[in-house]
């Protein structure tokens, strides 16, 4: 049975052009910063607090910073947790979401490659699998051709003896044929 190594999915930054300017960052970020957002029914707790500070983290990050799936792991839950409360208005809400799946795509093209490249270790290591397992079979045949070479060798020294007993009969036979014709004469 082949065994298969999981391989970690790449973490270096793609040059990856967000589609959201660094104002609407700002802007976004500027409307987290006060307690509670616009539309905030009470002032938060500690918990949520925490989750603001972390969500304003985020969004200081570009996309292409948020490269693991942990990463957007915890931006989701805190992007949850902001929407629980009420802090996000439709539009904060509609732009979070857009760098959300932003992240999901690249996120899922490394997940891409990272299986290109499991898959050609995988493929890789099969085939020196292979080799290893063919490496008996391999011998085997290259001594089965060292003994057909030798048996050849063999039979053409056999064929020869052949040819020449034969040319030796055809003497013998004529040197009789001849001894008869004479006797009979």
């Amino acid at each position: 049975m082949i065994e298969h190594s999981v391989a970690e999915v790449p973490t270096a930054p793609l040059a990856v052009e967000e589609t959201t300017s660094s104002d609407d960052h700002a802007e976004l970020y500027a409307s987290l910063h006060e307690e509670g957002g616009s539309s905030a029914p009470a002032p938060l707790d500690e918990d949520s607090r925490a989750a603001v500070e972390r969500l304003r983290d985020f969004l200081h990050m570009g996309v292409h910073q948020m490269i693991d799936v942990e990463s957007f792991m915890e931006f989701r839950s805190y992007l949850d947790t902001a929407m629980a409360l009420g802090l996000l208005d439709s539009a904060q809400l509609d732009e979070l979401q857009v760098r959300l799946a932003e992240g999901e795509e690249m996120i899922g093209r490394f997940a891409m490659v990272g299986m290109k490249m499991i898959e050609g270790c995988s493929l890789e290591q099969e085939l020196a699998e292979i080799k290893q397992q063919a490496q008996p079979a391999m011998a085997q045949l290259k001594e089965n051709d060292l003994i057909v070479q030798r048996e050849n060798e063999e039979l053409a020294q056999v064929e020869a003896q052949i040819a020449e007993l034969q040319a030796h009969r055809e003497l013998i036979l004529e040197r009789r044929d001849r001894a008869v014709a004479a006797g009979t004469e």
